[in-house]
């Protein structure tokens, strides 16, 4: 039955005896303590716990009265007694299981006062000698405060776990009371969660502080915990639109408690890499910890160079991004090459040699990334400047009313060869950066298997980042490496199976899109066995099941494989998460159809009607449709992810997904690589069914973008797809200016690598801080202090002319004499077999060239000669870089292949392929499509080898597929 009856009659009992009889008093003072022994494992109700702590209070004024002064006998008994108050209330809030209790909040009162005793109790046994009681207090303190939790009594209980503040400052809360060292981070993070529950953000970041301060030695595993709490409370912060809480960092909540600058910067650096793990936008918060941190590089004793150098890339990662203009005078190259600068004066130890090596690695990305997004920048200035001026002269220009030429004249309004500033020499100069961070990173995991790296998940992003840069520069022997020493550095740091299985798919699609078939099912088969565990709730692992799935059923159209590989092309499409509002997943179904053009434009030989009905049902009915649509949807994303680099195409309507400046580089970087890779394949589509006008469109439109990009390969790839255009439409002048163009690019030594820009004049860096204005990549118009320019002037330092010792004495008073036109023939068709060049060694530049060749001939009389030399080079360089690649991509899975020599640090140990090594064969996709082609364009000379040699290929994409009837039609 009910306690409280019986606890309440004995209370008044108590009370009602008279003080002057002692003898009496312990009477009923023993009979109340038997009382309270007897309710032992009984349940009491709301108004029993009431009851009950009354009655306590009572029985210990009464044994003070009997005893005249409380003995250590009366303190132990009366301590043991709150005890059992303090676990009944534990057990009264806990055995609800998840129900709101009426009238709980009632026991605060009581608690409060309850435990006010016990620390009183507590003080008095330690000055008596008596140790035992020690943290009890504390330990029956957090347990109220975690029943009240419970019962979303959040107020309640962050008051009764405060309770222990001290008077003095900085505040402790276990000035009276220790608690054990493995409850203390329990303790806190209840206390935090009490306050962000209640929305008291301010007194929640005031706990972790004293959470940090609590902490016995303050170690990296010790401070991961509170201050990841600290992030998420400083999110809130954000959510709720308190400013002041979103400028607060650890130092300025550490502040009363005079930290050791080294303690300080090691706290610090945990915050800051705390706010990169979000996947939200925390510029704002890294800004302000990275000037308290280059603040106490100045503060703290000598030897902060390092300290400082690495604080210095993190601000060149904001400035790249962000308008820091008001606090921060230096862009963002400033930075970087103050960093670089003093990375070199740090000496290098044993014990510092690995992060050294690292950290140099780390400056020379970003100095390669700040370079890039500052051209980008310029030119999406400069292409604001250029639509002013066009639109003001359109206005001027009345115009025929029926203007034929009308379409052709909106097409070439932005002179695509005037936006072309650059050309491969000077791309080699500018990625000297990455290659050399490339180089750092295959040397220092050549030196270990397990480096000392100051932080391996940093270093991880990062060389995902250089196989997205070398993946979008359409290099991919490098990106092949990047995604090796990624794939080591996992193994090494034994990381989790999804971080491994990421790479797999990514390393896996770069060797299908080269066809090293054997390599990237040995990637996908490692993938699906570590995908087969069970699920970590991080919610991506049903995104990599997915690509693995299309990954195999391109691995299987590849391999001639239709039925199957069309199946499970079938299930992904029928995935519900591929309609998610995310830009992984947008980004993954724009590869979807994609593979789904490449289906559908399979011949009917090798794609039935009825399988061709069934892909036809999702809603695509022809690969152009797909290719289209795949090509809406990455110009979407990229309108999302950085406003301003495009000038052209049109949103998706199903993209509904909002844009956030936290927006992952390294996807920024894949869907510019996937929209330049989806545009070559609907150009040279649009092409080969005669659509040539909407070719040329897009053409020009990428051919525009790759120049925002300044990306060799993929502009000039566009540029000879161009002069095919042109070509077919009759303007051979203007496929010859195309042409000319390619080679000026690829052969010219012009110096395009002179930027000017503001320096630092050797002034030290010291950003200040406060509120950020908006991010670089917004749109906006230009300086408004830049009128727009008529006139492109040409500088003389982009114009090749003779050496001075190459021009005559008595002509040093004259004008300087200008350089020859490059030869008529690029490279790979005027040097020997076997060249080391940078042309005849690129797989992507050896290909354009090729396509160049063939344009040539047929723009000339007679180009059957120039034909017969492509196919030959088609053979010739088809086998020695599929050799490459394979030997390649061996190195990378774990064996050695062909016998050449080891790529150095690229080997991962124990990752044995089980499949036999595929013999050199011609890569089938551009190269065995250039070959096909030259067979076609001299079918005449070569009709029975042209017909012999595809009777050998199985059925191929659009491209071979032409050049087979260009061949039967000569035949017949």
């Amino acid at each position: 039955g009910d306690s409280a009856p019986s606890l309440a009659e004995a209370g008044r009992t108590l009370r009602s005896l008279p003080p002057g009889d002692p003898h009496q008093r312990k009477v009923v003072a023993d009979a109340c303590q038997f009382l309270l022994s007897a309710l032992d494992g009984a349940r009491l109700s709301l108004e029993g716990l009431l009851r009950l702590f009354d009655l306590l209070d009572t029985h210990f004024t009464a044994l003070c009265q009997r005893d005249k002064e409380a003995s250590m006998a009366t303190l132990k008994q009366s301590f043991q007694n709150l005890e059992v108050f303090s676990r009944r209330v534990y057990d009264f809030l806990l055995e609800s299981q998840g129900k709101r209790l009426t009238g709980a909040e009632q026991l605060l009162p009581p608690c409060k006062r309850a435990m006010t005793k016990m620390v009183e109790f507590e003080e008095a046994l330690l000055a008596q000698g008596l140790t035992d009681y020690v943290g009890a207090t504390a330990l029956r303190l957090y347990n109220l405060a975690y029943g009240f939790y419970t019962q979303q009594l959040y107020s309640e209980a962050a008051e009764v776990a405060a309770m222990f503040r001290g008077a003095e400052q900085p505040p402790n809360l276990f000035s009276r009371s220790s608690l054990p060292q493995d409850r203390v981070s329990r303790y806190f993070k209840l206390l935090v969660e009490c306050h962000r529950k209640e929305g008291r953000l301010d007194l929640a970041l005031e706990s972790v502080g004293l959470w940090l301060m609590a902490l016995a030695d303050r170690s990296a595993e010790q401070v991961t915990e509170p201050i990841a709490l600290w992030v998420c409370v400083k999110a809130d912060a954000v959510k709720s639109g308190n400013e002041e809480l979103q400028l607060r960092t650890l130092k300025d909540t550490l502040e009363p408690w005079g930290l050791e600058p080294r303690h300080l910067t090691e706290l610090l650096t945990e915050e800051l890499r705390a706010y990169k793990r979000l996947r939200t936008d925390t510029s704002q918060e890294r800004f302000n910890v990275i000037c308290d941190l280059l603040k106490l590089c100045e503060e703290g004793p000598g030897g902060t160079q390092h300290l400082r150098a690495l604080q210095l890339l993190e601000l060149a990662q904001l400035l790249c991004y962000r308008d820091l203009s008001r606090y921060a005078e230096c862009s963002a190259m400033d930075c970087v090459e103050e960093a670089m600068s003093l990375l070199d004066s740090v000496s290098e130890t044993p014990g510092n040699h690995h992060q050294l090596l690292d950290d140099r690695a780390h400056a020379f990305l970003w100095h390669y990334i700040c370079a890039v997004e500052t051209r980008m920048r310029a030119s999406m200035e400069g292409g604001r400047s250029t639509g002013l001026v066009l639109d003001v002269v359109a206005e001027l220009d009345d115009g025929a009313t029926n203007d034929l030429d009308y379409e052709d004249k909106q097409q070439g309004a932005l002179s695509v060869h005037d936006c072309i500033d650059f050309n491969l020499t000077a791309e080699t100069h500018r990625n000297r950066g990455l290659d050399k961070a490339l180089s750092l990173w295959k040397s220092l995991l050549s030196e270990t298997a397990a480096p000392r790296l100051r932080s391996t998940e940093q270093t991880l992003h990062a060389l995902h980042l250089t196989a997205s840069l070398y993946g979008l520069m359409d290099k991919p022997f490098q990106v092949i490496e990047s995604y090796g020493l990624t794939l080591r550095l996992l193994e090494a740091e034994e990381s989790d199976p999804l971080s491994v299985a990421f790479a797999l798919l990514h390393l896996g699609e770069t060797l299908l899109l080269v066809d090293c078939l054997d390599q990237a099912e040995v990637c996908l088969d490692e993938a699906e066995m570590l995908l087969k565990g069970p699920d970590p709730g991080r919610g991506d692992q049903l995104l990599m099941k997915t690509t693995l799935s299309l990954l195999r059923s391109r691995l299987l159209c590849a391999r001639h494989q239709v039925p199957a590989g069309l199946a499970l092309l079938l299930d992904v499409l029928a995935c519900p998460a591929l309609q998610k509002p995310s830009k992984v997943w947008y980004l993954l179904k724009a590869k979807v159809q994609q593979l789904v053009a490449c289906y559908l434009s399979l011949p009917p030989a090798a794609l039935p009607l009825p399988l061709r009905r069934s892909l036809q049902e999702q809603g695509w009915s022809s690969p152009e449709a797909a290719l289209t649509d795949s090509h809406k949807l990455l110009c979407g994303i990229v309108m999302l992810m950085c406003p301003g680099v495009l000038t052209f195409g049109k949103s998706s309507p199903e993209l509904r997904c909002p844009g956030t400046a936290g927006d992952s580089l390294f996807q920024k970087w894949l869907v510019l690589t996937n929209l330049l890779t989806c545009s070559q394949s609907l150009v040279s589509l649009l092409t080969a069914v005669g659509s040539t006008q909407e070719a040329k469109m897009f053409c020009l439109e990428s051919l525009r973008l790759t120049a925002k990009l300044q990306c060799v390969r993929p502009c000039a790839g566009f540029l000879v797809a161009n002069a095919e255009l042109e070509l077919l439409r009759g303007d051979r002048v203007a496929c010859d200016l195309d042409l000319q163009q390619v080679l000026m690019m690829l052969e010219s030594t012009a110096d395009f690598t002179s930027e000017s820009g503001r320096t630092m004049g050797g002034r030290r860096i010291d950003p200040r801080k406060g509120r950020l204005a908006e991010s670089w990549c917004g749109e906006g118009e230009g300086p408004a202090d830049e009128p727009p320019s008529f006139l492109r002037v040409r500088p003389l330092s982009r114009v090749e002319v003779m050496a001075s010792g190459q021009a005559s004495p008595s002509a040093q008073a004259s004008s300087p004499v200008l350089k020859p036109r490059p030869p008529g023939l690029p490279a790979p068709l005027r040097h020997p077999a076997g060249c080391s060049c940078p042309l005849c060694s690129d797989l992507a530049l050896c290909s354009t060239c090729l396509r160049w060749g063939l344009i040539r001939g047929r723009l000339e009389e007679g180009g059957g000669g120039l034909a017969e030399e492509v196919r030959v080079r088609c053979r010739e360089l088809g086998a020695a870089f599929a050799c490459r690649l394979r030997e390649r991509a061996a190195w990378v899975l774990g064996r050695p292949g062909g016998g050449g020599s080891s790529p150095g640090a690229l080997g991962r140990p124990g990752g044995g392929v089980s499949s036999p090594e595929t013999p050199p064969l011609l890569l089938m996709g551009p190269l065995r499509g250039i070959e096909a082609r030259a067979y076609a364009l001299s079918a005449r000379m070569e009709l029975e080898a042209g017909l012999e040699w595809l009777r050998g290929r199985g059925p191929g994409l659009w491209e071979l597929e032409g050049s087979r009837a260009a061949l039967l039609l000569a035949e017949a």
